[in-house]
């Protein structure tokens, strides 16, 4: 059984508001940050992919870190990431190809960042629930994609090139998307491996809203875990010994709105614990 949780205190009384959340910590399913090939790899405006191996069994991407390089940018530069399942039709030289899209950042201007030898984005889990609202589920493989666009006459920007990874496990070759056909391209001299961080936790993260506190009364919601078991707790002061339950959930992937009509003190911490104990029959 694993468990996650995260808190947050709600001054009544009138006393300050303060509002935190804690998930569960992230693990590393896949680094290629560590062996730098001494590479910059220009795709030019083609859409590039690297198909990644996942160690661990933890799958709800919580951050996303890759590397690029630029140089002499004007301004408009931007750049475009994507994650797809490895379900498309046969590549010609017979992989699958990148298909259903599960996240898409859309274009985003990275001109406003100058020209660098190497710069690092980070997705981080606020950034990537913003595609679909949620938790993205990785599969265990899948292809991440970067394209560029807008580069000015005399700039290059592109991929910084790692290998082999430390974690997880990643393939010598690249995917190329001509606009037409996606292909799997390779190159002799050097494995085309794209410099990258994916971290994941067990489960996704609990997200509050709709926090409210009037007189006595504390409300707030947050979109349960289908097939998992959520308990909110609370204490009036963090050095207390022990949690009270103020309610136990049992996740079906809606969303729960809590109650609390007792938040008679100067402040209330509570907390929202997730396990996977089994739900009642």
């Amino acid at each position: 059984m694993k468990k996650t949780s995260f808190f947050f205190c709600a001054g009544g009384l009138g006393a300050a508001l303060l509002f935190a959340a804690c998930s569960a910590t992230a693990t590393v399913v896949y680094d290629n940050a560590s062996n730098d090939l001494g590479v910059n790899f220009n795709p030019g405006t083609n859409e590039i992919g690297d198909e990644v191996v996942l160690a661990g069994t933890d799958r709800y991407v919580t951050n996303f870190i890759f590397q690029y390089y630029a140089t002499n940018l004007v301004g408009n530069e931007e750049i475009r990431v994507r994650f797809y399942k490895n379900d498309g039709p046969p590549s010609s030289s017979g992989p699958l190809t990148p298909g259903t899209v599960f996240y898409d950042s859309g274009f985003f201007n990275i001109g406003a960042f100058g020209s660098t030898p190497r710069a690092t984005l980070v997705f981080d889990r606020t950034t990537l629930q913003q595609y679909n609202g949620n938790d993205i589920l990785a599969p265990d493989s899948f292809t991440w994609s970067v394209q560029f666009k807008n580069m000015g006459a005399g700039g290059s920007f592109g991929e910084t090139l790692y290998n082999p990874p430390t974690v997880g496990q990643n393939y010598n070759d690249y995917w190329d998307n001509t606009g037409i056909e996606w292909q799997l391209k390779t190159n002799l001299s050097t494995a085309i491996s794209f410099a990258a961080r994916i971290e994941a936790t067990a489960f996704p993260g609990l997200s509050i809203f709709n926090f409210q506190h009037s007189g006595n009364t504390t409300t707030f919601s947050f979109l349960t875990q289908a097939g998992q078991t959520h308990t909110v707790q609370y204490k009036d002061n963090l050095d207390d010994a022990s949690w009270q339950t103020l309610e136990t959930v049992y996740g079906n992937g809606d969303t729960v709105n809590i109650t609390d009509p007792t938040a008679t003190g100067p402040t209330r911490f509570y907390r929202v614990s997730t396990s996977s104990e089994p739900l009642p029959s």
